[in-house]
């Protein structure tokens, strides 16, 4: 291995010797609208993301002075179309200079496209834009390999088998690919979570009328509050089962499928 590989290797190493997570991308929303704000800002929270919202510009301005942020969202109808100009005004006075910006509208005509454009734009959605296509966009902005899936935060207990480790663990949030964990008594057992990339063996019991699910699945990365465990096999029967009761419990089905 070259010098200039090597050094990239141990970049990308924790103090264990094991890999560290990505860094989370970290996106202002802009928006004076605090409901449907707020709901945007669940959902992104809910597929991987670090999210502050402003509702005014100062506001705004005092985030982005202070903080790094990866992305920019802000409307074009912001504080009576003031939108273009306070996104402006962000990207002049951002800790990133790389920071990236989606800007929505209800519509784009030719003159105001370009003032966008103009104005530093990497991306523009008319509303209502479908989440999906607004998340592909996101992803590809912020480089980010955030998930595809919306997690619903609710706990559940749930036994997890590491090589010979049998851990009593909850879940923070959970997918229909993946989960948030956290181990139950960590202090008091001084037990640590499995490395990343270790293989896992789950038995979850989603609902009292259903049977212990069987989950293998892989640690993908390390958080304040736990761990990070992709699915990698589960039974079709089970995976129908998880699908429904996240379907049951989703932000997503009491919203929006649309950016508002």
């Amino acid at each position: 291995m070259d010098a200039a590989k090597k050094l990239d290797v141990e970049h990308a190493k924790g103090k264990n010797g094991t890999p560290e997570s990505p860094p989370t991308p970290r996106i202002l929303l802009v928006d004076e609208h605090v409901v449907t704000a707020e709901i945007e800002r669940s959902y992104l929270i809910g597929v991987g993301f670090d999210v502050a919202l402003a509702t005014e510009a100062d506001e705004a301005q005092k985030l982005i002075g202070s903080q790094s942020f990866d992305l920019i969202m802000v409307d074009t109808g912001f504080r009576g179309d003031q939108g273009v100009e306070t996104l402006k005004a962000l990207k002049s006075k951002s800790k990133n200079p790389e920071v990236k910006s989606i800007v929505t509208g209800l519509s784009f005509p030719p003159p105001l496209k370009k003032k966008v454009r103009e104005a530093g734009a990497d991306e523009l959605f008319v509303k209502p834009a479908p989440r999906p296509q607004v998340l592909k966009e996101i992803k590809k902005l912020t480089s980010s390999a955030s998930r595809n899936n919306e997690r619903v935060a609710h706990v559940l207990s749930l036994v997890l088998k590491w090589e010979d480790s049998i851990l009593s663990c909850q879940t923070l949030d959970l997918s229909s690919d993946g989960v948030h964990l956290s181990l139950v008594n960590k202090s008091r057992q001084n037990l640590q979570p499995p490395p990343v990339g270790a293989k896992v063996e789950m038995d979850i019991q989603l609902t009292e009328k259903d049977g212990l699910s069987r989950v293998m699945g892989e640690v993908m990365r390390h958080t304040k509050e736990g761990f990070g465990v992709r699915f990698t096999h589960l039974k079709k029967s089970d995976q129908k089962k998880l699908d429904k009761y996240m379907l049951r419990h989703s932000l997503e089905q009491a919203a929006s499928h649309y950016y508002l």
